[in-house]
């Protein structure tokens, strides 16, 4: 497992094993979030899924979701 510099946490700390998802936020994600944060970020998905009551077969809903993912772990934009 790689060591990254979080953008979230500001920790040099072990990464993912492997992209979260496919493409240009996967890699992202990879790239500036320790696992530690990517773990809260799971934690907090639930809340905003429960509170919002997302429906991630909506692609507004998605595309929400993404933002708040990068707002959370505070990613460099694209």
């Amino acid at each position: 497992m790689a060591t990254v510099q979080c953008t979230r946490c500001g920790a040099a700390a072990e990464g993912l094993t492997a992209p979260p998802f496919r493409g240009e936020l996967g890699a992202r994600v990879m790239a500036n979030a320790c696992a530690a944060c990517w773990k809260a970020w799971v934690g907090e998905l639930t809340n905003q899924m429960n509170e919002r009551r997302l429906n991630l077969t909506k692609p507004e809903h998605q595309a929400l979701v993404r933002q708040l993912l990068a707002e959370f772990l505070k990613l460099p934009a694209a």
